[in-house]
């Protein structure tokens, strides 16, 4: 197996992308699967949130084999989607979180969405023919203050 645990060391031209897999695949399912189509080097499988790994192959023509004969087939009796892992670069593949790490610094945690629906929002017409109107209380007589000042 290779030297470098994770994922985004690996030679993007020789690893893999396996998705659909359930939580409680193996890296031995994964390895059975794949094994016909040449050497494995590494097999890693994400745990949070589960459902997808990478396959690491020795071979570039191995792997793209892998890809097309295996992508809609079966691991541990569950149909997955495969096909060659993409190079996102940069952030994607936790560049900028690498090097603020090399650099001492750390990066703030990624935010957590609820799973509860944002709440709705009424829309606003912003049409100057809808305009609203504020209701008004019945006028009332005001006095005036120059006829008070008069009655003293």
């Amino acid at each position: 197996m290779s030297s470098s645990r994770r994922h985004q060391d690996w030679p993007v031209e020789s690893k893999v992308y396996v998705g659909g897999l359930r939580s409680d695949c193996t890296k031995t399912d994964i390895e059975d699967a794949f094994e016909k189509y040449g050497r494995i080097l590494n097999v890693w499988i994400a745990q949070r949130p589960p459902g997808f790994g990478f396959v690491l192959f020795e071979d570039a023509m191995d792997a793209k084999d892998a890809a097309r004969e295996l992508d809609g087939g079966k691991v541990a009796g569950h149909r997955v989607k495969v096909e060659m892992a993409r190079d996102f670069g940069g952030a994607g593949a936790g560049g900028d979180r690498d090097r603020d790490r090399d650099r001492g610094r750390r990066s703030p945690p990624p935010r957590r969405r609820s799973r509860s629906p944002p709440p709705r929002r009424r829309s606003r017409s912003r049409s100057p023919a809808q305009k609203r109107r504020r209701s008004r209380t019945p006028e009332r007589k005001r006095r005036d203050r120059s006829d008070e000042r008069r009655r003293r």
